[in-house]
């Protein structure tokens, strides 16, 4: 199994569950089922106070978020903290009351207005969208995060030029903003044409971002040759650990075990390095015969907090089968 780790909204939080609590009946359910259970949204996994993955009915997770939100209107660090969360997990209606309530707490927060904005988008309101991210932009106006998202919803609206416009003052803060760019390089005349249009921006933007999106945009295009020779290029212009991970996935995927490995071998640090890359390293090293540097790597997963709550159990497994 591999990960591909994509570009985030960047918001990022604490907010673990209680098993104990009375609220919650515990109930032992066969994986089938739990798998039916979650498909046709009947039940929600959330992370535990250990890391390990717990499902929640439905029902009583949105009771229990309402409640949780309600009990801390006032706190609007926290109810943006919650609401990112709510966002990651696609609970967008949640995410929208959780953000409400934080611009209500402060009406002129930076991070509520963005996350609003954000929000919104994925709502489909985009006109109410660009309004929260331009006066996010006025709380924060080096916001590259608001720079790119206010392209994407202006490009959504129709106004590509201003969104265009967008996309370069984010690239101008940043030069290596994924979002920026596939903003940027966006259209309607499909996938090649993108990929023609990153290709002409790598002549002008000299860092990994282009050759990260160019990348992907080879990926979407089913030529899996080129988009790992986009991007070693990027990784070798210090390209950042999501772009190392579908990097190493690609290389898996294709057989070329020996360059995965030789890569991962490169990687310093590789204990404080995002999860999903540490996953594809761990798979090299076990597809290259490697088993005991493989499970040093699952071990560190298995007992990062900071993993995703299936990631863990995945890692905990691999160790578990051996």
């Amino acid at each position: 199994m591999t990960h591909d780790h994509d570009h985030s909204d960047g918001h990022e939080h604490d907010h673990d569950l209680d098993p104990d609590d009375p609220a919650w009946e515990v109930k032992e359910l066969e994986e089938e089922e739990v798998k039916r259970l979650l498909e046709e949204g009947k039940l929600v996994q959330v992370e535990g106070p250990d890391g390990q993955p717990l499902f929640i009915e439905t029902e009583a997770f949105v009771e229990g978020v309402r409640l949780d939100l309600a009990e801390n209107a006032d706190n609007a660090p926290y109810l943006v903290g919650v609401g990112g969360l709510l966002l990651e997990g696609e609970h967008h209606d949640l995410a929208h009351a959780a953000v409400e309530l934080a611009l209500a707490a402060d009406p002129a927060s930076a991070d509520a207005l963005l996350l609003a904005g954000i929000v919104e988008a994925r709502l489909g309101q985009l006109d109410t969208a660009l309004e929260r991210l331009d006066a996010h932009l006025v709380q924060a106006p080096t916001s590259v995060l608001g720079q790119t998202h206010r392209a994407h919803v202006l490009l959504g609206l129709g106004r590509a030029e201003e969104g265009h416009a967008a996309a370069r003052r984010a690239l101008a803060l940043d030069p290596n903003d994924v979002g920026a760019i596939q903003a940027l390089v966006a259209g309607d005349d499909g996938t090649a044409a993108a990929l023609d249009r990153t290709k002409a921006l790598a002549a002008e933007l000299k860092g990994w971002g282009v050759l990260r999106v160019a990348g992907d945009l080879a990926v979407s295009l089913g030529d899996d040759t080129a988009a790992i020779a986009y991007w070693k290029q990027a990784v070798d212009l210090g390209a950042d650990d999501s772009t190392i991970a579908n990097l190493l996935a690609q290389l898996g995927q294709a057989g070329r075990i020996d360059e995965l490995a030789d890569i991962a071998d490169g990687l310093s640090r590789l204990s404080d390095r995002d999860p999903s890359l540490r996953w594809n390293v761990a798979a090299g090293y076990e597809a290259a015969g490697r088993a005991a540097e493989a499970r040093i790597v699952f071990a560190s997963i298995a007992h990062d907090p900071t993993s995703a709550p299936d990631l863990r159990a995945e890692a905990q497994a691999r160790l578990s089968a051996e």
